[in-house]
This record gives structure tokens, sequence and C-alpha cells, in this order.
């Protein structure tokens, strides 16, 4: 895995920027959003798997530091910590993903897989911010993953619009259509909530 990681890393451009987490009950920053790969490198090298999965926290917690670096004011109350986990999940599509265009890509592997709302959860978070949900059975499938993830976000196209100002603060559905699609399949992320 690790060495995985660090693959995707050396491919990342200069002017890429990459932030590493790690979590178990707690989420923890071991390297924060930098262009330093060799900074980045290290860090992937310091982590290891231990303790519980406090997948909804780290969502958060990435969400907000994200929506930092976007120049974006972030409603605090959004990213108080320990939630349940479906109101954290419609939180962080919101926080994020939805109003900040970030996809998010999941991987489920060992005892994610048998859990079949936990892979539902996952598919739907992936799904609604343009991402893909990812399954493997083995770690050596994580190396073929990587690359798919890698080569989506190299070849991604960035659509942008303005809508008209308003005082509704109430979910705005995006469709997105091609008019020859010749074999084409566009992700895009569903809507989002207007700032």
């Amino acid at each position: 895995m690790k060495a995985t990681a660090l693959k995707l890393l050396g491919e990342l451009r200069p002017i890429d920027s990459v932030a590493i987490y790690t979590f178990s009950d707690s989420v923890t920053a071991l390297q924060p959003f930098t262009a330093d790969k060799n900074a980045a490198a290290r860090a992937v090298l310091r982590t290891r798997a231990y303790g519980k999965t406090a997948l909804y926290d780290a969502l958060t917690r990435v969400s907000r530091e994200i929506a930092e670096r976007a120049g974006q004011e972030s409603d605090r109350r959004i990213y108080r910590r320990r939630r349940q986990p479906e109101r954290a999940h419609q939180r962080n599509r919101s926080a994020a993903s939805q109003t900040l265009g970030v996809p998010v890509y999941t991987i489920a592997q060992g005892d994610a897989l048998e859990s079949p709302d936990l892979l539902k959860q996952l598919a739907n978070l992936s799904h609604a911010t343009g991402g893909v949900a990812f399954t493997i059975h083995s770690p050596t499938e994580i190396e073929k993953v990587l690359r798919t993830i890698t080569e989506d976000l190299m070849h991604g196209y960035l659509l942008a619009f303005q809508p008209p100002a308003t005082e509704d603060r109430t979910w705005r559905p995006i469709e997105v259509k091609l008019r020859s699609p010749r074999g084409h399949k566009i992700r895009a992320r569903l809507g989002y909530y207007p700032n």
C-alpha cells in the first residue's frame, strides 16, 4: 500500500499539492498540504494501520481544510466532531465535495466488504461528488485502482458557471450532457448548495 501511494505521489505534477492524513479513533494530519513530494513521501512512510475507522471525522476534517485552502468561508457548525454517520455523511457531501466540487474516491477492502450499508454509503458519497467507489479483494489490486484514479484526475475537465445571486440556500441539482457522447462517460457532482 505504501509503495503504491509513493508511486502515486511520483506521478503528480510539480504544481500539485497533496496532504497526508491518517485516522483511527481520531484524525491526524501527518503532512499538511504541500507541493514538496519528498515531505509527502516521508509522511506516507509514517502511516500505519491500527484502531478503529473515524471515516466521517476524517471526511469532515479534510472538507474543512479544503474549504479553507479554497478561500471560502466555512460554517464551523458543520464541522463538529463525532456526529452520527448518516448526518455527517450528508453534511460532508455538502460541505466539501458538493460545495467545492471535490470528487471523492473511496476504496473498500477487508471487513468493509462484509458491510452492505457501508459499501452503499461509500458508493453514494463517490457518486454524488463525481468520484468513483472501488472495492478490492487483494492488496495487489490497489495499484490498478490508484492508477485509474490518477488517470481520472489528470484527464478530467473543469466546467464552471456563475449562478445568479439568490437568498435561497436550498440544494440545486446539476445536469451535464454531451451533444455527441461517442462512448464517453460523464461523471460530475450531482449539485450544490449556493454560498
